[in-house]
């Protein structure tokens, strides 16, 4: 209701003259719901890929968007946000199960899931993006997994990166079980669970690789002449190893290794500082007070996931070594998002991917010192979009 009254009353006219931001014919109120990211997904809903540019965005919301809505513009924004609406609550309430799955404190839990749907992300989350589908995705995931589900994981894994290509990142769950499982107590090596990890993991890049090879085919097997380039291909078609989504991050978006790193983008790392820091913060923590015992379980053969150590209380919390795997996670993502990324998406890129991103927020509106920073933090997160 917001988004369509922050419409209505202040629309984005200072965006018309602008050739590099698409625009979805809709109407009134609408019109909030699709803007920027949500406009190129209904726009290659109803047209399909029709340039390189569109390549950016992967197509699962897309296809059920061309399914699902009836014909017109009105029809795929409703549908729209019914999907991600729907995902959204879907994802809440399995960031609240994985809590109590990793025997966090309930009311840690119960607060980090208030707060994942109250901000910093929440207006993304009930867009017409591809955000809360994705949450869904990788944290039902991650509880798949907690629960001794490896396929059903890496089945939700692959979906989850038919929505968006940082889907293969959750591979390292995978992997990482595998590792834990193939060392026995007694120290000796089991092929067949890593072999099982490797065929899971594979399973998740699947749906980046398959939409890979239909954008090379696409515009690297066009007859000569009909795309411009050498002998008539783009330039990437000649990489030693062609990526389209690689190409278009880089030359559309202008993502790369400090390639945001200027002057003029200061006011955006500032923006994205809050959610930096608790990433950051929270990872340097977790490991000054685990490092100990996360030495000592390395030592003992990876046995460090809570189902190893169930009877004992120092292995649950949110410091316990079974969270090993998501402050990794968080952390890789994090400096990924500092380091290559249009830094002041980092808030809705790790509310959609970390769910220890949510933990160390609820931790700290806990703290009394903290909770006045972290409540400004969401309200100011939350105007400025």
């Amino acid at each position: 209701g917001l988004m369509a009254l922050s419409e209505l009353v202040w629309p984005d006219w200072l965006l018309d003259d602008d050739p590099t931001v698409a625009r979805f014919s809709a109407p009134g109120g609408l019109r909030a719901f699709a803007q920027w990211d949500a406009a190129r997904y209904l726009l290659i809903a109803q047209n399909g890929y029709t340039d390189e540019q569109m390549h950016a965005f992967q197509p699962a919301l897309p296809l059920l968007l061309r399914f699902l809505a009836p014909p017109g513009g009105a029809g795929l924004i409703l549908v729209g946000i019914l999907i991600t609406n729907l995902s959204f609550v879907g994802s809440a309430m399995l960031l609240l199960e994985l809590g109590l799955a990793l025997r966090l404190d309930p009311g840690l839990a119960e607060l980090a899931a208030v707060l994942y749907c109250a901000g910093p992300a929440s207006v993304f989350h009930s867009s017409v993006y591809t955000e809360s589908p994705f949450a869904l995705c990788t944290f039902g995931g991650i509880l798949l997994l907690q629960r001794g589900g490896r396929w059903s994981s890496s089945l939700a894994f692959a979906v989850g990166t038919c929505f968006r290509a940082n889907g293969i990142v959750n591979a390292g769950f995978l992997l990482y079980d595998a590792l834990v499982r193939s060392f026995s107590r007694r120290g000796r090596f089991r092929v067949f669970p890593l072999l099982v990890g490797i065929l899971c993991t594979a399973l998740v890049f699947l749906p980046y690789i398959a939409f890979e090879a239909y954008g090379y085919n696409k515009f690297c097997k066009t007859p000569p002449g009909a795309l411009g380039g050498p002998e008539g291909l783009p330039f990437w078609c000649k990489d030693r190893v062609p990526s389209l989504y690689g190409h278009v991050q880089k030359a559309y978006w202008g993502n790369g290794l400090f390639a945001f790193w200027e002057l003029k983008q200061l006011p955006n790392f500032v923006r994205a500082a809050p959610a930096l820091m608790l990433a950051f913060l929270g990872s340097w923590a977790y490991f000054e007070r685990s490092g100990s015992q996360l030495k000592h379980d390395f030592f003992s053969h990876f046995g460090v996931v809570a189902r190893a150590g169930a009877g004992a209380r120092e292995h649950d919390g949110l410091f316990g070594p079974a969270l090993f795997p998501h402050v990794v996670q968080t952390t890789v993502l994090a400096t990924f998002a500092l380091l290559v990324m249009h830094v002041h998406v980092a808030s809705r890129f790790l509310s959609a991917a970390s769910p220890s991103f949510h933990w160390w927020l609820a931790y700290a509106a806990q703290q009394p010192h903290l909770k006045a920073k972290v409540r400004g933090y969401l309200v100011l997160d939350f105007v400025l979009g």
